[in-house]
């Protein structure tokens, strides 16, 4: 989502060069436009990204849209044209077999070297709401089926 923000064209680009090669090995892709998988704790932004923490599982990982887009929905607009605009753009390519629209929606873990930490618990409900919406925005520009991510979740589903 950030990158798309900052550079819609760049990102589209990339997402192209990055089928093609999987076509050139004939890799069929799962496309992801969002998750909640931010286990660095930092807010996700474009440019160089941090290194690595050595031996922390998913150390850098960055959430899209960001935990802290989903958390304010005044955002949540810029969200609903990214939606539209990924799945418009690539629903009927055959390189994609299958999109994984929101990935695991409402994970709160943040990894330390120390252990793990929990973010804020509304995510849980936000993310479900904004989940609901990406998945009648993006119906409207296909046909999708879902299959959430329900670990430790609040009786969301």
């Amino acid at each position: 989502f950030i990158v798309w923000q900052a550079d819609r064209q760049g990102l589209h680009n990339r997402i192209k060069q990055f089928l093609d090669i999987c076509e050139r090995q004939k890799i069929k892709v799962m496309l992801t436009p969002m998750d909640d998988c931010g286990f660095s704790g930092d807010h996700p932004y474009p440019g160089k990204q941090k290194a690595a923490i050595p031996e922390l599982h998913n150390s850098q990982a960055a959430a899209s849209p960001g935990r802290n887009v989903v958390m304010n929905k005044s955002m949540w607009h810029e969200v609903e044209t990214y939606i539209r605009d990924i799945i418009s753009t690539y629903k009927d390519d055959p390189r994609i077999i299958i999109w994984d629209l929101y990935n695991e929606p409402g994970n709160r873990m943040i990894f330390t070297p120390t252990g793990e930490i929990a973010f804020d618990e509304n995510l849980e409900t936000l993310s479900h709401e904004l989940m609901e919406k990406a998945f009648r925005w993006a119906r409207e520009e296909t046909q999708l089926s879902r299959s959430p991510w329900a670990h430790g979740m609040r009786q969301v589903f």
